[in-house]
This record gives C-alpha cells, sequence and structure tokens, in this order.
C-alpha cells in the first residue's frame, strides 16, 4: 500500500506543481546570494549567509524526498528510463554528499567568532560540490512541460539549429582565427595615458578622427590626431 500511495504522489499535480514552485524559489535564492564583507558588516553576513544555507538545506531536503517517492512509486526501472530524472537524481545525490558540509556550515555561523572563516568549511573539494547548486537552476526545464506552446518553439530551434550547425562552426572558426590573430599583434602592449590640454588637469579632445598608432620598434600605442 505504501508503494501504491508513491504512485499516486509522483504522478500528481500536486507534486509537479509543488517541484516547480520550489524550484523557482531556489532560483530567486541563488539570484541573491552575494559576497558579503565580513570585516566591517560581521553579524549582519553572518545572519544573511546562515539563512541562505538553512534554505540550501530545506531545497535538499525537499529534492531528495521528491526523489524517493519517484523511485518507490514508479519503480527504479522505469524512473531511470527518462533522461531528466536522472539528472534529477546526480543532482540529488550531489546534494547529499554536500550535506554534511551544509550542516558543519550553519554550526559555524552560529558559534564562530568570525564568520569569515565559514565560506572555506569543508574545504576545496566541497567548494566543486557547492557549484553543483547552480546546475539545480536548469531543472527549471521542468516548466517545459506544462506549456505545449514552449515545446514547440524549441523543436523549431531545435530543427534550425540543426540545418545551420555548419555556419555556425564556420562564424566560431573564423572567431577564434581574429582572437587568437589579435592577441599575437596587440597582446601585452601598454597604451599611452592620453594628453591633458585642459587647465583642470581633464582630458580634452579637439574635434576631429583620432587613431592609434602602433610602431614596431615600440610596444607602446600611440594615439595621433588626424588633421
Amino acid at each position: 500500500w505504501f508503494q501504491f500511495y508513491c504512485e499516486v504522489v509522483a504522478y500528481s499535480d500536486f507534486l509537479m506543481y509543488t517541484t516547480i514552485s520550489v524550484i523557482l524559489f531556489n532560483v530567486v535564492v541563488m539570484a541573491i546570494d552575494r559576497d558579503c564583507d565580513f570585516i566591517t558588516e560581521a553579524e549582519r553576513c553572518r545572519s544573511f549567509k546562515r539563512e541562505l544555507e538553512r534554505v540550501n538545506l530545506f531545497f535538499t531536503f525537499f529534492f531528495t524526498m521528491e526523489t524517493l517517492i519517484k523511485l518507490i512509486g514508479i519503480t527504479p526501472l522505469v524512473y531511470l528510463k527518462e533522461t531528466a530524472n536522472v539528472f534529477d537524481l546526480i543532482i540529488v545525490t550531489t546534494s547529499l554528499i554536500e550535506l554534511p558540509v551544509g550542516l558543519a556550515t550553519v554550526e559555524c555561523y552560529n558559534q564562530a567568532p568570525d564568520p569569515g572563516v565559514c565560506e572555506s568549511a569543508g574545504g576545496g573539494g566541497f567548494s566543486v560540490l557547492r557549484s553543483f547548486r547552480l546546475v539545480r537552476v536548469l531543472r527549471i526545464g521542468k516548466l517545459v512541460s506544462m506549456f505545449p506552446q514552449i515545446q514547440r518553439q524549441l523543436k523549431v530551434i531545435q530543427k534550425t539549429l540543426s540545418t545551420v550547425s555548419s555556419l555556425i562552426a564556420l562564424i566560431t572558426l573564423f572567431l577564434l582565427i581574429f582572437a587568437i590573430l589579435g592577441m599575437n599583434l596587440f597582446g601585452n602592449r601598454a597604451i599611452c595615458e592620453l594628453d591633458s590640454e585642459d587647465v583642470d588637469g581633464v582630458a580634452f579632445f579637439r574635434q576631429g578622427a583620432y587613431v592609434r598608432i602602433l610602431t614596431p620598434s615600440s610596444d607602446i600605442m600611440n594615439t595621433a590626431r588626424i588633421t
């Protein structure tokens, strides 16, 4: 009976809409995350970062429960047949691996005298796992299943890209060639300072055309006015 109820919930609109709402909330939380100045605003940054970590723990719990309900309800064999479900399972797995670090970070923000040290909790290896939080944003693609019009537009874009793939590759090749050429011609070249003709020291340009001159005997690009 437990599997039956899990199957009902797994195929229900309630779980789908709730998951999409949580994904959108996750996007908003990631958008408001920013670096903090722990030197001048230590307490405010401590509270801000701590709450973000707590919200991230909620996301980990919710997505884990969603995955478990679907695994039990529709069986692992059926669940893993869809590429989107495999992608969701990978995200949940990385989130669970990072879970101890998230808990330790919250505890650090609660107790550490210097909250700035909590940013490096877990070391560099777990910092890589934290970057997988960004991949959660891609789960917003679930919205496509709710709007057939968007599905049709995506199919049109897919067919269009397949027909112009050669042109895209050619343009990319030209961009790469001219990027390499530009670096070889102008890389490591200094630019001379503009002369100031105003008494207040602000650079003044008279009407006319100006060019940058690069001579083989100098590594400095000079400015000249065409008269």
